[in-house]
């Protein structure tokens, strides 16, 4: 053991499997976790449900029996008006022995956190005979919280079973096992309390168990009914919303030409407002400009059909857009419906938990971090006299963005010859999601990131230096130059014909790019959507 604690503190071992220098089988369907952070993914009570294999029946039995407890305890309950305590069968520690979860990247020898998983969230008493019927879980589970929370909560209710799953991957891999306290591993029926018991398990460098779970039952969002939704149901939402507001007369999808039709208009006696929905947030200048060209044609279209009456064009959407984009927008006068904005219309009317499948759980104040980067952003000036200022905050914005599911920032690495210095490379050994993807068809083994501080654009010969940094049998051929103000025409068709050429994936990604990215990670959307848009941008423009 002393020798994997000091691989561990030399930066080498960092996941399940190579802390104990397991070579995985066919036989190794379990999820490989990072001994070290908290990942984002979650024990997804609903894969556990849709399995049909004999192993795992007792878990879907014993799940069932769980929530059918849980229903039976709050169904009596109103969480919004002062009950002093949650049911015993809600109160559980949080379970860090399967480090998971979402926001919380935490350090594991920070100090155990107990909480309440129902968030002081009211519970309404639905008519239902159980949680697993036709429409309870949409209604029911999803009024327990975050699905953070009912991930968390289902943990704690199979970690008996998942106990055993590990000493299993134990004993076939010959792992080392300690007898340790693990909390909350039972529901002792006649005390009526989770009561802490001790059990055999692998043990990581601080000394604290580790629980594994089955990859089929891990997901990177929730698979809940609601937890996901079409753009079409979220215009309804909107809809009802506007028209509950008395603003005035509402109506969806008004056709103006044979290929416009406009999702929503409000019309008053002076003013039609055209709402444009988006689902997925515009993010890259591409899509924000496509935008900005539909919506002023639908405009252009409706001056005949409305004529006389002032317009107001606006784009809603269950994102949140960045201020520099905001700013764009505003610019060609067109206001936004964002995702606070739409919790916030939506709360004065009763309806929070309606808002809340479309923009989750809203919290409409700023991350301090976040808003922290942006300003350091803002104020640092481009040019040689602030470059190594610039790379460093890259490298921290990066590092606060992507890393987990990334490793750590590795700073100015070389290669062997000592020529191609690339200034910062993230790991990228994500198990599932974008990252993953970006891996596998990419060939994203390491992030090449390359700040340039330049107050232009960044030239042709930049982007043929980063090419160089790029190799197949090194660190991969998928990298990032972040600047000041996006790429020059020469770049552009540089970057072009490295990808048509080589198979080099190449991006940019300039200081309004930064600051989307670092509004979705405050608002608890996944940065990497930018990513993915910009590089669905590049191919689908080729």
């Amino acid at each position: 053991m002393s020798e994997m604690i000091l691989r561990v503190h030399e930066g080498v071992a960092m996941r399940f499997s190579e802390y104990f220098k397991i070579n995985r089988t066919d036989d190794d369907d379990w999820f490989d976790v990072d001994l070290d952070v908290d990942l984002p993914y979650f024990l997804d009570p609903y894969l556990v449900l849709q399995d049909s294999s004999p192993a795992w029946a007792e878990a879907r039995a014993r799940l069932n029996r769980f929530y059918e407890r849980v229903h039976a305890a709050l169904s009596p309950l109103d969480w919004g008006h002062g009950n002093p305590e949650a049911p015993r069968i809600v109160r559980m520690s949080e379970p860090r022995e399967f480090r998971l979860g979402l926001g919380k990247y935490s350090r594991l020898n920070s100090g155990r956190t107990l909480r309440n998983p129902l968030g002081g969230i009211k519970l309404p008493v639905p008519d239902i005979k159980g949680p697993w019927e036709a429409g309870v879980t949409q209604d029911f589970l999803r009024r327990l919280g975050s699905f953070d929370r009912i991930s968390d909560m289902t943990c704690v209710a199979l970690k008996g079973l998942l106990i055993r799953y590990t000493q299993d991957v134990a004993s076939r891999h010959s792992i080392p096992i300690c007898q340790v306290a693990v909390l909350d591993a039972a529901w002792d029926s006649i005390s009526d309390e989770w009561r802490t018991e001790f059990h055999e398990l692998p043990i990581d460098r601080f000394g604290q168990p580790v629980i594994l779970i089955p990859e089929n039952f891990i997901s990177g969002k929730s698979s809940l009914p609601g937890s996901d939704f079409r753009e079409s149901e979220f215009v309804e939402f909107l809809t009802s919303l506007l028209e509950r507001s008395g603003v005035g007369q509402v109506a969806q999808e008004v056709r103006l030409f044979h290929d416009a039709v406009i999702d929503i208009t409000v019309t008053t006696s002076t003013t039609l407002h055209i709402v444009e929905c988006k689902k997925k947030l515009p993010q890259t200048s591409s899509r924000l400009e496509e935008f900005v060209g539909q919506i002023k044609r639908y405009g252009a279209l409706a001056r005949n059909q409305y004529a006389g009456l002032d317009q107001r064009l606006t784009l809603a959407t269950p994102g949140k857009l960045a201020a520099t984009h905001r700013h764009y927008l505003a610019s060609h006068d067109i206001s936004v419906w964002d995702g606070p904005w739409i919790y916030q219309q939506a709360s004065s009317m009763g309806l929070e938990e309606e808002a809340r499948r479309y923009v989750g759980d809203v919290d409409v104040s700023d991350n301090a971090e976040a808003v922290t980067f942006g300003n350091r952003l803002s104020k640092l000036s481009p040019g040689r006299e602030s470059w190594a200022l610039y790379q460093r905050l890259c490298q921290e914005i990066f590092e606060y963005l992507f890393s987990p599911p990334l490793r750590t920032p590795i700073t100015e690495s070389r290669n062997e010859n000592g020529v191609n210095r690339r200034d910062f490379i993230l790991p990228n050994y994500a198990p599932t999601g974008y990252w993953e993807f970006l891996r596998k068809e990419y060939r994203a083994d390491y992030i090449v990131v390359d700040p340039k501080n330049y107050a232009g654009k960044v030239g042709k010969e930049r982007v043929l230096q980063v090419a160089n940094y790029l190799q197949r049998h090194g660190t991969g051929l998928f990298g990032i130059i972040v600047c000041r103000n996006g790429a020059d025409r020469a770049a552009q068709l540089t970057i072009r014909e490295q990808w048509i050429l080589h198979d080099k994936m190449i991006i940019v990604l300039q200081d309004a790019d930064l600051l989307q990215m670092l509004t979705d990670k405050s608002f608890g959307n996944d940065p990497v959507e930018l990513i993915r848009q910009k590089i669905e941008d590049f191919r689908l423009g080729i």
